[in-house]
């Protein structure tokens, strides 16, 4: 899906960005560095795409698996 528009304000630059973003995970805070992402110019509004969201959910799966891990 392509967004032309911003759902929050209604802006219509919308810019494609590589930024970090910070997202909770089980109550702590986790830190992707490097994710591209669309980003209304307006409001700020973050958008991803499947390819984010994919990276996402890998990087979590890898910190749940980290820690579910026993310590040597």
């Amino acid at each position: 899906m392509l967004i032309t528009r911003c759902i929050t304000c209604g802006g219509q630059q919308l810019l494609s960005v590589v930024e970090t973003v910070e997202i909770k995970v089980d109550g702590s805070l986790m830190v992707i560095d490097n994710l591209k992402l669309t980003k209304c110019n307006n409001c700020g509004e973050k958008y991803l795409d499947k390819k984010a969201n994919d990276y996402i959910d890998k990087k979590v799966k890898e910190k749940q698996t980290q820690q579910s891990s026993p310590a040597e």
